[in-house]
């Protein structure tokens, strides 16, 4: 039988503010381990996660390809 692995804590975003990105002008959101995210339809819901997505694009393949993935600049900021 193999020893245990060490116990490693597992970050995680706690707080996100967004502005300029697609349908969203400004927006801040404390994170915790549960969060419900809510709103109307077409509120922008889709574009708050994908700013998760894209800061995750960001770290593992650069922030041009994270941009280019979403359309360029002008897809991706507020017009």
């Amino acid at each position: 039988m193999s020893p245990a692995a060490p116990h490693r804590p597992i970050s995680f975003i706690t707080r996100v503010r967004v502005g300029n990105y697609k349908s969203i002008a400004h927006c801040g959101a404390a994170l915790g381990r549960f969060t419900v995210l809510l709103g109307r339809n077409s509120a922008g819901e889709w574009n708050f996660l994908d700013v998760l997505r894209f800061v995750r694009d960001a770290l593992l393949n650069g922030p041009a390809e994270a941009v280019a993935t979403r359309g360029g600049w002008e897809e991706a900021s507020r017009h």
